[in-house]
């Protein structure tokens, strides 16, 4: 009687070793569905997901509205790039969650956001950078993993210190942006470093021009795709340079080819 009750126990344990082993993986949440659609469709066919053209994209037809979302609060934007020979290739997928809000509100945002991803893709390596100060609302969270072909990022930004530099004082104005991306690199594999702004003045530094004289020299230049005024590429995830020409002071400017020449002014 006592052998065939041994039998039994043993029986049991190795039946539930068995069904632990088998338990099925724990169900998606709506984020993370969401994220596994996306990186099924990167690199290449991103374009799936394009919706009507938004007011900032209708010059160069490259910004979109974005059809597939986290939920119905979470707008969406593909930015598509024009490779050499007009050939389109998806570029990037934006999702701003949740409404700009304090930065203790966006940071439950980030950090739940976060643990999801990791939670649901343990196989990817995150690397995460932290900087800035709350206090000064500069605060600037990066958390982003590099796969072959394609990267995914999630940025929680205060832009409430450029409100507040645009008034003057302080504005008192919510400006948290909590943003997930996922970047289609294959086309850009050769732009993989970020390269650093040089610092030392040449022997002989070119005049600078009035502000006037600055906007029709790049007015002039625009027609050959800023190429005369492009000095050393300083972006991994698209085609952009130092711009050589800037409108003085300690100002600095970026050049995107056929796109943009934008200037910050100190």
């Amino acid at each position: 009687m006592q052998k065939w009750i041994l039998v039994i126990v043993i029986l049991a344990v190795n039946a539930a070793a068995m069904a632990q082993q088998t338990k099925a993986p724990a169900a998606d949440t709506p984020f993370s569905a969401f994220v596994k659609k996306l990186v099924a469709a990167a690199p290449g066919k991103l374009t799936s997901f394009r919706g009507a053209e938004t007011e900032n994209g209708k010059e160069h037809h490259d910004k979109y509205q974005g059809t597939l979302t986290p939920d119905a609060d979470t707008p969406c934007t593909l930015e598509t790039w024009h490779m050499r020979g007009g050939r389109e290739t998806p570029y990037s997928y934006d999702c701003d969650l949740g409404p700009r809000q304090n930065f203790e509100e966006a940071r439950a945002v980030y950090e739940k956001t976060a643990a999801e991803l990791r939670a649901s893709f343990p196989q990817w390596e995150f690397k995460e950078k932290r900087l800035g100060n709350a206090a000064k609302r500069d605060e600037v969270w990066d958390l982003r993993a590099e796969q072959p072909g394609f990267a995914v990022g999630l940025n929680l930004k205060d832009d409430g210190a450029l409100e507040d530099a645009l008034s003057g004082k302080p504005s008192g104005k919510p400006g948290v942006v909590v943003q997930f991306w996922v970047v289609n690199r294959e086309m850009h594999r050769e732009k993989t470093v970020i390269l650093p702004r040089k610092t030392v003045a040449p022997a002989q530094p070119e005049a600078q021009p009035g502000i006037c004289i600055f906007i029709e020299k790049v007015l002039a230049a625009k027609t050959d795709g800023f190429a005369t005024l492009r000095g050393p590429a300083n972006n991994k995830w698209i085609e952009m340079y130092e711009g050589k020409l800037t409108p003085g002071g300690q100002s600095t400017c970026d050049v995107v080819p056929d796109k943009m020449y934008s200037c910050t002014l100190r």
